[in-house]
């Protein structure tokens, strides 16, 4: 019950940042998480299908499915963190842009109040 918790909060933060991210880059790399994050959450699914009682000999299926959620989990991690990067990186030319923008807008300023 823990876990689906958990899934669901996943969910809601992606649900989140899909409001949140506006560059064509992060869409892209976001829209790919949420594939990734869905196989992981179907995967989880099933291997936790596999622990109620009345299952038998599925042990070695269990442990498949473990161990393709901590390779899914690691490529999740990865890819979070390269989403991240990719909004770091646009903001920061976000901010350049504004910022010679202002500076642009002083400079006319200044030569108005000159002239």
């Amino acid at each position: 019950q823990k876990i689906l918790s958990h899934l669901a909060n996943i969910d809601n933060n992606l649900a989140l940042l899909k409001q949140q991210i506006s560059d064509e880059e992060g869409i892209s790399s976001l829209l790919y998480l949420e594939r990734l994050n869905l196989n992981f959450q179907s995967t989880a699914k099933e291997a936790f299908a596999l622990l109620q009682p009345g299952q038998k000999g599925v042990t070695g299926i269990y442990i498949q499915k473990i161990d393709s959620l901590k390779k899914m989990n690691e490529f999740l991690k990865v890819n979070v963190q390269e989403l991240i990067t990719i909004e770091l990186n646009y903001y920061k030319q976000l901010k350049t842009e504004l910022d010679r923008q202002t500076a642009q807008t002083g400079f006319i300023t200044l030569l108005s109040v000159i002239i």
